[in-house]
C-alpha cells in the first residue's frame, strides 16, 4: 500500500510563469531552524513590534549563513487573511519587506524599507535577496489556519494554503487537513480540554482510523494549571509536540511572538521551504498509527523545544482582559 506521506505537498505550489531562477540560498539540513508553531497577525497588532520581538528571541539565528533566522507558522482564523495581504503588497510593515517565494504558501519578511522591497520582489533580484538574508535578518512566514470544530475544539492547519471550514466534526476536520497535505495540530486552550470536549479529544486520539495529528501548547499556559498536560498527552500517544506563542488578540500581546516553539532542520531548498518542513514532520509522524496508550509500539516523537511559558500573574491578567473584552 502506498504511504500517504509520499504524496507531494500542495504547499510547494508552482513557480510563476517565466520564473526559472535558481534558489538564492540553500540550506544544508545540518543546522537547527527555530519555528514558532502558532502565530496570529491580528489587525490591531503592531506587526513591526511583533517582528522585532521575534528578532530578540534567544532562538533567533542571527548571522545564519545566508538563511532566514526564524520561522513563523501563521494560524489565521476566518476573519483574517494577513498572509495574502502581505504577499500581494496590500499590507505593509514599516521597516520590513515582504518577499514572496516560488512556493505559494511561503514568504520572507526582510528588514529593509520600501526601496528594498521593490527590488527584492523582482524575480531576477537574486543577488539583492541573497544579501537581505546574509546576516539572518529575515523571517520565514508560512501560511496556515486555525479552525473550530463542531465540538468547539480548535484545530491548526500548518503549512497550508487550504482554509478548512469551521463547524465540521473534529475527525472530519483532521482528515480534511491531512488530505491537503498539511499538518494537523490540536492546540491547548484554557478550559477546552476539560469535560465533554476533553472526552471528544481522547476519543479522537484513541481512534485507530484517524490520520496523524500533533499536540500543541502555547506561551500563555501557566505552569501548574489543572487538566491535561499537552506534552504528556503527546508522549502518552506517541505524537509530535509542536508548541507556539499564540499571541492573544489583546494590546501588546504581539510582543510574545517567538518566545515558544520547536526546532526542525534547516530546509535544503529555500525556494520551497514549507514542503521541506512538512516532509520532515511527515517522516517523524510515520510511526503514528493512532496507537492507544497501551500499545508498546507507540513511541513518543521528541523534537527539541525552546522558550518557556508565562507566569501565573500574566496568565490571570490575560484571562481578565479577555473576559472584559479589552480592546486596544
Amino acid at each position: 500500500m502506498t504511504s500517504p506521506f509520499s504524496r507531494p505537498s500542495e504547499f510547494q505550489g508552482s513557480k510563476a510563469s517565466g520564473s526559472s531562477r535558481p534558489s538564492e540560498f540553500r540550506g544544508t539540513k545540518t543546522s537547527r531552524f527555530p519555528i514558532d508553531g502558532h502565530v496570529h497577525f491580528y489587525r490591531h497588532h503592531d506587526l513591526g513590534k511583533l517582528l522585532e520581538a521575534v528578532r530578540r528571541s534567544p532562538a533567533f539565528r542571527a548571522g545564519s549563513n545566508g538563511e532566514p533566522g526564524f520561522g513563523l507558522c501563521l494560524t489565521e482564523d476566518a476573519r483574517h487573511s494577513c498572509f495574502e495581504e502581505l504577499r500581494s503588497g496590500a499590507r505593509q510593515i514599516p521597516g520590513w519587506s515582504a518577499v514572496p517565494l516560488a512556493e505559494r504558501g511561503s514568504l520572507l519578511l526582510c528588514r529593509g524599507g520600501a526601496t528594498e522591497a521593490e527590488s527584492l520582489a523582482d524575480s531576477g533580484a537574486v543577488k539583492e535577496r541573497t544579501e537581505a538574508v546574509s546576516s539572518g535578518e529575515a523571517i520565514l512566514v508560512s501560511s496556515g489556519f486555525q479552525t473550530v470544530s463542531a465540538e468547539g475544539l480548535e484545530v491548526l492547519s500548518l503549512f497550508s494554503t487550504h482554509r478548512p471550514a469551521d463547524g465540521r466534526s473534529l475527525i472530519d476536520t483532521v482528515r480534511e487537513i491531512h488530505e491537503h497535505n498539511a499538518v494537523a495540530v490540536l492546540p491547548w486552550a484554557f478550559g477546552k480540554w476539560w469535560g465533554r470536549r476533553g472526552r471528544v479529544l481522547q476519543t479522537l486520539l484513541e481512534d485507530r482510523s484517524r490520520p496523524p495529528v500533533a499536540i500543541g501548547d502555547n506561551f500563555g499556559r501557566a505552569a501548574g494549571l489543572p487538566g491535561l498536560e499537552p506534552r504528556e498527552v503527546a508522549r502518552r500517544f506517541g505524537l509530535l509536540f509542536l508548541p507556539g506563542s499564540d499571541p492573544l488578540p489583546l494590546p501588546g500581546r504581539e510582543m510574545r511572538a517567538g518566545r515558544y516553539g520547536f526546532y526542525l532542520q534547516s530546509p535544503a531548498n529555500w525556494d520551497a521551504p514549507g514542503a521541506d518542513l512538512v516532509q520532515q514532520l511527515r517522516q517523524l509522524q510515520s510511526g503514528d498509527s493512532a496507537a492507544g496508550p497501551e500499545d508498546e509500539e507507540s513511541q513518543p516523537k521528541e523534537l527539541e523545544v525552546f522558550g518557556q511559558r508565562t507566569n501565573w500573574a500574566d496568565f490571570a491578567r490575560d484571562q481578565v482582559d479577555l473576559r472584559l473584552g479589552k480592546k486596544p
